[in-house]
């Protein structure tokens, strides 16, 4: 897998009842997250954040494949995905079989991201440019659609690292976050900026971020998975470990659906 050794999670785990431009007081429900491990075209998915040996596996993709998750259908379940060069296929169920969509975007050495850009209830690509390699902004392009074409926005943000999305905020829309070599975990809360808002440190040299809505109140927080154990804070800022689990190997990348 030539991408993943600084690869992107994908998060937005917040659904807002009755879609963008609902009603102020609509309900918000909050998913459970849950851990998902590929390995070589091989899917393993877990539905509780506990120890234990994946709930289903299928096989959905090939070795070299870069792995996503997203709400491709905004049905309010992240399904599978995967980006081999710029081509993009992805899949409205977690299981085996041919992809339900299939489409073109970014470049070969871009590191494939996804997100609810525009807060619509589902998630379309995304590609951070210069996110691995020394520059002096790495940039991000996003696209609000399932199709080929040019990208809606784009914007440099953070430095080099590793590329996260997440709804930091609460407020419906994903936005980026890096997390640098040292650790050090930067994010913002509106996509037009070009520096993280809010920095803070978590786990160790090695590991692989993670995020999800483990913290208080259902919130997004910080995690890292070494080797196969997952280590969870349950607040976006520096601190212990709240939680810990075991699922997957080392060589696996790392995911979080619900």
């Amino acid at each position: 897998m030539n991408r993943i050794v600084r690869s992107a999670v994908v998060l937005g785990l917040l659904v807002s009842v009755g879609g963008a431009g609902s009603a102020a007081g609509a309900a918000v429900l909050t998913l459970p997250p849950k851990p998902a491990a590929f390995r070589d075209g091989l899917w393993l998915l877990r539905n509780t954040m506990t120890s234990g040996p994946a709930d289903s596996t299928f096989v959905f993709g090939r070795a070299g494949d870069f792995p996503v998750m997203g709400d491709w259908d905004g049905n309010g379940t992240k399904t599978v995905g995967l980006v081999r060069g710029s081509t993009w296929y992805l899949r409205n169920s977690n299981s085996a079989g041919r992809p339900d969509i299939t489409f073109t975007f970014g470049g070969a050495e871009d590191f494939p991201v996804a997100g609810d850009w525009n807060a619509d209830g589902r998630d379309t690509p995304g590609a951070v440019r210069c996110a691995a390699q020394p520059c002096d902004v790495p940039v991000w392009l996003v696209r609000n659609t399932l199709a080929t074409g040019k990208a809606s926005t784009v914007v440099p943000f953070g430095i080099d690292g590793f590329p996260l999305v997440g709804d930091w905020d609460g407020d419906g829309d994903d936005t980026p976050a890096v997390v640098d070599d040292e650790m050090v975990w930067g994010y913002a809360n509106e996509y037009r900026v070009k520096a993280p808002a809010t920095l803070f440190d978590f786990g160790r040299v090695g590991d692989q971020p993670v995020a999800g809505a483990w913290g208080q109140g259902g919130r997004l927080a910080p995690g890292v998975v070494r080797g196969g154990v997952w280590s969870l804070r349950n607040r976006l800022n520096s601190g212990p470990t709240t939680s810990s689990f075991r699922f997957g190997r080392a060589g696996d990348y790392f995911l979080v659906w619900q």
